[in-house]
């Protein structure tokens, strides 16, 4: 899965009442160059099983089958606003390792 925030938005008007404006707030201007960056990744393994031997058709030697299910999760931070964005998925991956007979 991958989403994308879109922060590239115009800055909003401020607002004039009775010939007064707004004041400016504490936060940074945001400039157009800013946006979501990279800012760090996890992985959390939560098992791995050992499915075992597997002969296949053909082979000269067995393979073992190694399953691994895991949740990564990656992060994004706009340094221009302080906005940040997590975002986590799972995933599993099978691994055929080469069994020798020695």
């Amino acid at each position: 899965m991958l989403a994308r925030v879109d922060v590239d938005h115009a800055p909003a008007k401020q607002s004039t009442l009775a010939g007064t404006t707004l004041p400016p707030t504490h936060f940074a201007p945001v400039r157009p160059t800013d946006g979501l960056r990279p800012a760090g990744m996890s992985q959390v393994v939560y098992r791995t099983r050992d499915e075992g031997l597997l002969f296949a058709e053909g082979a000269k030697r067995p393979v073992r089958r190694m399953r691994t299910e895991a949740r990564e999760t990656l992060h994004w931070r706009d340094p221009g606003t302080g906005a940040s964005m997590r975002v986590s998925y799972p995933r599993e991956e099978v691994s055929l390792i080469p069994v020798s007979g020695q």
